[in-house]
């Protein structure tokens, strides 16, 4: 979770959104045959998901984030000691790098992403996500202090010149689309409310609800898998690739 949405609690339920996200990467994964080496998850916030990789599958993870506080260094290292928190950035060598909606919070994607691509080790790969579609630009990203939303080709691009080429990708989130979308076009009705005053994840759905979204997501992934393992291009709320150099 971004450490701008965790609201300075730890959840008692993770977010829909967060759930079936985590859900699907650790699916792309297992795909690939798991994961067992050194991982790196940039731009971590509180580790969550990073702490799922390493449990499944015996990883070594790196959780960095350059706006760790020592206060939130002590209290994440304290709850996930199997986990490594760090707020400058690591040499590596790593053997999987996930970069999961990142690249949309720095000035310079290509560079940062460069910056990476050289901690792989020989064979290491990239697991990139983004938010998509620069027309859905909300007060939500503002909150969260994005510089862009991206085309599928602009993502593609940037993955490129960082010396990058995608082995899996796709659109994901294909039902939030068009509700984002609707949020949008009310925003440039009513106006953009305050982006201080938005809810993070950490505010979603309790219970049987944030089962039942989170159940709902995950279904809808089948048909995200199957786009992707056929190369067919299906529109989402993301964008994401599974890269290698």
């Amino acid at each position: 979770m971004d450490l701008r949405e965790r609201g300075g609690e730890e959840p008692t339920q993770r977010h829909p959104w967060e759930r079936s996200r985590a859900a699907f990467f650790l699916e792309v994964l297992e795909r690939q045959g798991g994961f067992s080496g050194q991982l790196l998850d940039a731009g971590a916030g509180d580790g969550w998901l990073a702490g799922q990789v390493a449990r499944r599958w015996g990883a070594q993870a790196t959780c960095w984030d350059a706006f760790y506080t020592d206060e939130q260094l002590r209290e994440l290292s304290a709850a996930e000691p199997d986990l490594t928190f760090v707020r400058d950035q690591p040499d590596g060598p790593f053997d999987l790098v996930l970069l999961l909606d990142v690249l949309e919070h720095v000035p310079n994607d290509v560079d940062f992403l460069r910056s990476l691509v050289d901690r792989l080790a020989p064979g290491g790969q990239v697991l990139i996500s983004v938010p998509a579609w620069p027309a859905l630009f909300s007060a939500h990203d503002t909150f969260l202090r994005h510089y862009r939303r991206y085309r599928r080709g602009e993502a593609l691009d940037v993955i490129e010149r960082a010396g990058l080429r995608a082995v899996e990708s796709g659109g994901l989130f294909h039902g939030l689309l068009p509700v984002r979308a609707l949020q949008v076009g009310l925003e440039k009705v009513r106006g953009a409310p305050d982006p201080e005053a938005q809810e993070g994840l950490a505010t979603g759905p309790k219970g049987w609800l944030n089962e039942a979204i989170t159940r709902g997501l995950v279904l809808e992934q089948k048909v995200t898998h199957a786009a992707a393992g056929a190369g067919v291009f299906v529109p989402g709320l993301s964008f994401y690739a599974l890269t290698e150099r």
